[in-house]
C-alpha cells in the first residue's frame, strides 16, 4: 500500500491524547497528523479526559500514566475499559516496576517510554488497533454462538479446558435451577450431578459420572461423548430428571482443546416402551379414562397449549369463543368453530354432522400433534381422512374398562408380539400371584394382553382376532372385517381391564 492510501486508511481512525504536558501533547498531535490519523481531541486531566471521550468515542487513547489532578492515567483507563471498550496505549517516563504491574492489570494494548520517535509511536498504534479488531471479531463470534445456544431447544452447558463452567443456555437454567451468574468460574463436577436413571425399560449398567466423562473429552480420548443411555440429571428444584445427549470437545484451528460442550433434553422412551410402562402401572381409578398419549408431542407454548384446550371445551360446550395468542387464534360463528395459526390458516373445522359434532383436523400442520393428542383425551377420535389433508374427529363412547391408545403401529405390535403376556416390571410375584395376572391394589390386570386388545374400526370398538406384519403395513383382522395400518401410519386401539 503507497503513502497515500495509508493515510486514506488512518484517516477513518481517530486518537485521543490525554497528556498534561502541553508542548509533548502539542508534539503528539503534530506526529498523529503526519501518520495520517485524524486527532479526536486532547485532555490534560482526568474528568476532561472521560468528558471528551464519552463525545467523541476515539478508535483508540494515548494514555499519560501520570497526570496532574485526582486521577492518574491508570485510574482513567479502568473506566475506559469498562464503559467504553477502547484500547489504551500508555505514555510515560517512569519504568518503574510498581507503575508497570498497576498499568498491566488495566490490559493496556502498548506501553510507550518517553522519549519516543514517530516511527514508533505508528507502529504501536498499528499493532493496538489490529489487535482490538481481533478481539472485536472474536467478540462477536462468541455473541453469535451464545445466541445461537440460547435458540436450541436443549440444554448447554460449556466449560473451559480446567472443567469450570463458563456459559449455561436459558434451557439449561431452567433445567437444571442453575443460574449462570452464580455458578460461572465453579468446577463443573461441583455443581453437576449424574446419577442412574431406575426406569424399568433401560439397563444400570456401568455408570459414569460427570467427571470420568469430562475427562474423557478433555483429554482428547473422545472427540465427542455420548451420554450414557441410563443417566438422569439431579436437578436444584425438580428431582432427578431422566436424561440423553452428548458431550463434545471444544478446540481451537490448532487442535488444542479449550472447553467442553454438555448438551442434553430430557429423555424420552419410544412410544412403545411409554406404552407398556403405562400398562404395568395403570390402576382401578384410571381404568375407564383415556390413556397418556403415546406419541411424543412437539414443544409448544403454554399459552397455546391453554388456547387449544380453551377452544376444544367450548365447541363441546357449543359456547361462543374468541381467544387469540401470537400463534393462534379461535373463533366461533354461524354454527362453525374454527382455530387458524397466523403462520398457516386454517387448522381445524367444528361443524355438527348429521346432529354429530365433528372436527376436521389438518395433518400437515405443525399443531396436528397438539391437537389431536387434546381432541383424544376428550373421547374425540379419528373417523375418517378427507381430501385435503383433512382428518375427522367425532366423539365415540370409550368401552367401559378400556384404557385407550393411540400410538404408531410398533407399539400395537409390541403388545401382540412383543409382550403376549403382562410381566411386571420388577419381575417378582406381588399379593401372592403369578407374573402374567399381577395384582395392584384394587386393578387386575388380565393375564393376557393379546386376549385384551381392541382396536377402533368404523366408529365401532372391537376385539383384534389376528394380526399379520407384513412389508407393506399391518393387517388387523377383526369380527367386522380386517384394518390395514400402513407403515408410519397410528391407529386407535385399547386394552379391555
Amino acid at each position: 500500500m503507497n503513502t497515500t492510501l495509508l493515510e486514506k486508511a488512518h484517516a477513518s481512525q481517530s486518537v485521543m491524547i490525554v497528556e498534561d504536558e502541553s508542548i509533548i501533547s502539542l508534539d503528539i498531535k503534530s506526529s498523529l497528523i503526519n501518520l495520517g490519523y485524524s486527532v479526536a481531541g486532547v485532555a490534560a486531566s482526568g474528568n476532561a479526559a472521560l468528558t471528551k471521550i464519552s463525545n467523541s468515542n476515539p478508535d483508540l487513547i494515548l494514555m499519560d500514566i501520570q497526570l496532574k489532578g485526582e486521577m492518574t492515567g491508570i485510574d482513567i483507563a479502568e473506566t475506559v475499559r469498562s464503559d467504553f471498550q477502547i484500547p489504551v496505549i500508555y505514555l510515560t517516563a517512569n519504568a518503574d516496576s510498581a507503575t508497570f504491574q498497576q498499568a498491566k492489570s488495566t490490559s493496556p494494548y502498548s506501553y510507550l517510554l518517553k522519549p519516543f520517535g514517530e516511527k514508533e509511536l505508528g507502529i504501536a498504534i498499528e499493532l493496538a488497533l489490529h489487535k482490538h479488531q481481533q478481539e472485536q471479531i472474536v467478540s462477536a463470534s462468541e455473541k453469535w454462538y451464545a445466541t445461537a445456544f440460547q435458540s436450541l431447544s436443549e440444554s448447554v452447558v460449556a466449560t473451559d479446558a480446567a472443567g469450570n463452567i463458563v456459559f449455561l443456555n436459558a434451557f439449561a437454567e431452567t433445567m437444571t435451577g442453575l443460574q449462570l451468574s452464580k455458578v460461572i468460574d465453579q468446577p463443573l463436577v461441583e455443581v453437576l450431578t449424574f446419577e442412574p436413571a431406575a426406569e424399568p425399560w433401560r439397563t444400570v449398567g456401568n455408570f459414569e459420572s460427570v467427571a470420568s466423562i469430562l475427562e474423557t473429552v478433555l483429554t482428547g480420548r473422545s472427540t465427542v461423548q455420548p451420554l450414557p443411555e441410563k443417566i438422569q440429571l439431579l436437578t436444584q428444584s425438580s428431582g432427578h430428571v431422566a436424561i440423553e445427549g452428548d458431550v463434545s470437545a471444544l478446540r481451537e484451528t490448532s487442535g488444542r482443546i479449550i472447553g467442553s460442550i454438555f448438551k442434553f433434553k430430557e429423555y424420552r422412551a419410544p412410544a412403545h416402551k411409554r406404552v407398556l410402562q403405562s400398562f404395568s402401572t395403570a390402576t382401578g381409578e384410571q381404568a375407564n379414562a383415556t390413556a397418556p398419549i403415546a406419541d411424543e408431542p412437539a414443544k409448544y407454548s403454554e399459552k397455546d397449549i391453554e388456547l387449544v384446550n380453551a377452544f376444544t371445551q367450548a365447541f363441546i360446550k357449543k359456547e361462543s369463543t374468541f381467544l387469540s395468542t401470537p400463534n393462534l387464534v379461535a373463533s366461533s360463528g354461524e354454527g362453525v368453530t374454527t382455530l387458524s395459526a397466523r403462520s398457516e390458516g386454517l387448522v381445524v373445522k367444528v361443524t355438527a354432522i348429521d346432529d354429530t359434532l365433528t372436527a376436521a383436523v389438518q395433518q400437515s400442520s405443525e399443531y396436528w400433534t397438539l391437537v389431536r393428542q387434546v381432541l383424544i383425551e376428550r373421547h374425540f377420535f379419528p373417523v375418517s381422512v378427507r381430501t385435503g389433508g383433512f382428518c375427522r374427529f367425532q366423539h365415540l363412547e370409550v368401552p367401559e374398562g378400556c384404557q385407550v391408545y393411540h400410538t404408531q403401529g410398533e407399539a400395537f405390535c409390541e403388545a401382540w408380539y412383543g409382550n403376549p403376556h403382562y410381566v411386571h416390571p420388577d419381575g417378582v410375584q406381588t399379593g401372592g400371584v403369578q407374573a402374567g395376572g399381577v395384582q395392584t391394589g384394587s386393578a387386575k390386570h388380565p393375564r393376557s394382553l393379546r386376549e385384551s386388545l381392541v382396536v377402533l374400526r368404523r366408529d365401532e370398538w372391537y376385539h383384534v382376532q389376528k394380526l399379520v406384519m407384513k412389508p407393506e403395513g399391518l393387517n388387523i383382522k377383526t369380527i367386522a372385517g380386517e384394518l390395514f395400518v400402513p407403515p408410519g401410519d397410528s391407529l386407535v386401539w385399547g386394552v379391555m381391564d
